[in-house]
């Protein structure tokens, strides 16, 4: 049976781009797609915002948009009736057009879709109005990579379309470091660092079975193949992501404009922050371990302002950096503060070109 609500009842739902609305939707055409086992109450739960004191409205509301193999309205474990009718379109809103005819107006995305399809969208939105970006809009971010130079849009393309049509890829690769990388990968994930302005290819190396991460400057001699990517590659990519999966704590005093610039710079990394009542900023941050030389780089950037609490690879890394600095640059002010209440040891370096001296501070558990 199929409950009816009242015929004098408002819409339950007022938008189509709700997030609950959009749940309902996709529900409703993975069942036209492919039959499954969900019952009423797996759907209930399934909604955003699902709280158990709000049941009765829930169930209302899956009961209207769905039919169910039973008599009884309450019954959680009745199985869903897939939907007789077709799919359910999901429309775009009309901020969504706004921001796609943006896109689509600014050559530096010009990379992402064939000419032919960008044209096709720009005379079906023709009567949309993009974004005044420039009147309302200021971008705060390094120089980093010239997507408009041929060259480099050219191999943005490439990479577009090995994903999209997930086509292994040859190619050549040289990092800052010097190291070099040529063979086929099979790429997984193309990113872009807002702050840096700068992108990477994630690709998965099949014979060693490990994740290169590359920035897009240092490929060359990229050719597609005809051979697709190996229908397991997702799945192994994810596994070994999660274990390459690490995360960094530490502690910022809002000094110099710190605050602005840490998050300004950690804006790519998924995060958790809290203040404490002493006004000082706790970040966790996570990333991937072929990202750690990115991570320290910024951290020290930040100098007196961060001190970093974990891990304690990275602490000695640091530690260490600062020390080889002071040997190297041999400043009479280097010193080394020595607290035996906590049985640590704190390394301060600080800065000549500042008329008053700044530190950076990073704790070492001191030797037994």
């Amino acid at each position: 049976m199929r409950y009816q609500p009242d015929k004098t009842s408002e819409n339950l739902l007022h938008e189509t781009n709700s997030s609950v609305f959009l749940k309902l939707a996709d529900i409703h055409n993975r069942l036209q797609a492919v039959p499954t086992s969900l019952t009423r109450g797996k759907i209930i739960r399934s909604l955003p915002f699902y709280d158990i004191s709000n049941r009765e409205h829930d169930t209302d509301l899956v009961n209207a948009a769905f039919c169910f193999d039973s008599d009884s309205t309450e019954d959680m474990e009745a199985p869903v009736i897939p939907p007789p009718s077709g799919r359910i379109p999901i429309l775009p809103s009309h901020t969504e057009l706004r921001w796609l005819k943006t896109m689509l107006e600014n050559p530096k995305n010009d990379f992402l879709l064939s000419d032919a399809l960008r044209e096709k969208l720009l005379s079906a939105l023709k009567d949309i109005p993009a974004y005044p970006l420039d009147e309302v809009w200021q971008k705060k971010q390094l120089a980093g990579e010239d997507t408009a130079q041929p060259n480099f849009r050219k191999t943005l393309s490439i990479l577009c379309r090995a994903l999209r049509e997930q086509r292994n890829l040859s190619l050549r690769y040289r990092d800052w470091r010097g190291t070099s990388y040529q063979g086929t990968v099979s790429p997984c994930r193309l990113e872009y660092n807002t702050y840096t302005n700068r992108f990477h290819l994630l690709a998965w190396e099949p014979t060693e079975r490990h994740i290169l991460h590359m920035g897009i400057a240092g490929l060359s001699d990229l050719r597609l193949e005809n051979k697709k990517i190996p229908p397991d590659t997702p799945e192994q990519f994810e596994n070994h992501l999660k274990k390459l999966k690490k995360q960094a704590e530490l502690t910022l005093t809002d000094t110099k404009n710190a605050k602005e610039r840490c998050y300004a710079m950690f804006a790519a990394f998924d995060k958790t922050a809290f203040i404490d009542k002493d006004g000082l900023h706790h970040l966790s941050i996570t990333y991937y371990r072929f990202e750690r030389e990115e991570v320290i780089r910024r951290i020290l950037s930040l100098g007196p302002a961060a001190i970093l609490k974990k891990p304690e690879d990275m602490r000695h890394e640091i530690a260490r950096r600062l020390q080889e600095a002071w040997k190297r640059c041999g400043k009479r002010n280097a010193m080394e503060q020595v607290d035996e209440t906590s049985n640590t040891s704190s390394v301060f370096f600080g800065s000549s070109m500042m008329r008053r001296p700044s530190f950076s501070i990073i704790t070492l558990p001191h030797a037994a």
